[in-house]
């Protein structure tokens, strides 16, 4: 009896997982995973369904592992990438601050090369007329 409850099982895991496996094709690593499954679940063929249930529990003990691991990686990665963004945030308002002062300065070279223009006309015309009043005298 135990034994085709545990072939029933092997079957219906390797049917769950081959369906898994369709759907995720693209993914090579996906595909690697499962053939890991297939040669694991082929060589347990011939073992009890107790030592079937040792081998999933210990497996199971090890992506539970894994994903704590991978939980604990995943909230370093989400603090360096809030650091990330408050440094990108901290730069584009330097970045904001920086093209304002340019617009300023770029306005203010603009107001001065008008005033330039200005004082060396009264200058020229300064100088003509005391060319003029010279000539006269």
């Amino acid at each position: 009896m135990s034994g085709s409850k545990s072939e029933e099982i092997t079957e219906e895991l390797a049917s769950v997982l081959k369906s898994c496996g369709e759907k995720n094709e693209k993914s090579k690593s996906r595909k690697k995973e499962m053939r890991s499954v297939e040669v694991l679940l082929k060589s347990m063929n011939n073992l009890s369904f107790e030592e079937k249930l040792k081998v999933f529990t210990h497996k199971y003990a090890e992506l539970l592992e894994e994903n704590g691991q991978s939980s604990s990686n995943l909230k370093v990665y989400e603090k360096h990438i809030q650091v990330l963004q408050k440094e990108k945030e901290q730069l584009q308002m330097e970045n904001g601050k920086s093209l304002l002062a340019r617009s300023r300065l770029e306005e203010l070279c603009r107001e001065l090369q008008r005033q330039n223009k200005i004082i060396k006309g009264v200058i020229s015309f300064l100088v003509i007329v005391n060319i003029y009043s010279f000539h006269l005298d």
